[in-house]
């Protein structure tokens, strides 16, 4: 059995990665947060639905940068802290870990 499956078998609890589109701006937005999701739908997103599960153990977190003078393609999402720290120094607004993912 590979690590990653023992790894994945190992989670008890998963939380849902809710994918959300702005279609107008052809943008993609994913979180965990159901109010996030019901905020952003009420602004005119769509509800694409359930695009994962995140690992609740807190194994790899993958944060959440947004630009705030961006149009479309506005967050980015990187397991690298470095690269968080990078884009805050120029700019970019860090809005924490999004998810979890497996370890490698």
């Amino acid at each position: 059995m590979s690590a990653l499956i023992q790894d994945f078998r190992a989670i008890k609890t998963f939380l849902n990665l809710k994918s959300i589109r702005y279609k107008a701006a052809g943008d993609h937005h994913y979180t965990t947060d159901s109010k996030e999701t019901e905020s952003l739908v009420k602004a005119g997103w769509s509800f694409e639905g359930i695009g994962w599960y995140s690992a609740e153990n807190k194994a790899v977190p993958v944060y959440r940068q947004y630009n705030p003078h961006a149009r479309t393609g506005s967050h980015n999402y990187t397991t690298s802290l470095a690269e968080n720290n990078h884009l805050v120094s120029v700019g970019w607004n860090a809005e924490g870990v999004a998810w979890y993912g497996l370890k490698r």
